[in-house]
């Protein structure tokens, strides 16, 4: 086989990044009973770490989708998406929400948000304390939002 000095350097970026792939896939730490920090958890819990895994997986795989957090944990209206908005435009893949001003005095400019389409627009409008639109329309403002529709097949590419 010839030496790696032989290849241009496009082929070595190729080359180098196929390795990096393949060691990170065989790395001990990508299997429960080589990783030491799941062995470790193993003995704590008694193992109940890998039972609960275990039925986070089961329910991934029911509900086809994986889920990073608990969506249960979070109720419209109570934890998120507090300030009262209404959907004033939607299309297939968006849809605009207006939130009113909640003070006498209006300024004349409204502030639109356009969040990425990996976030959700809700996350500026947690709980009433740390709520960046119920803070806007508390001084204001008139806020614009757009909430994305999330993705599937019926969407054209």
């Amino acid at each position: 086989m010839e030496g790696i000095d032989t290849l241009d350097e496009k082929q070595r970026r190729k080359l180098t990044f196929i390795l990096r792939q393949f060691l990170d896939a065989i790395s001990p730490t990508n299997f429960a009973f080589t990783n030491p920090q799941v062995i470790h958890e193993t003995i704590t819990t008694g193992g109940q770490n890998l039972v609960k895994g275990t039925e986070h997986l089961l329910r991934d795989i029911q509900e086809g989708e994986i889920q990073i957090t608990d969506t249960k944990a979070f109720q419209v209206g109570k934890d998120l998406a507090i300030t009262p908005g209404q959907v004033v435009y939607r299309n297939q893949l968006i849809e605009l929400i207006q939130y009113a001003p909640t003070t006498p005095q209006v300024h004349a400019t409204p502030i639109l948000h356009i969040p990425p389409w990996v976030n959700k627009y809700y996350l500026l409008d947690l709980r009433p304390q740390n709520s960046l639109v119920k803070f806007l329309v508390d001084q204001g403002f008139t806020v614009f939002m757009i909430s994305w529709k999330n993705p599937d097949v019926s969407m054209p590419i």
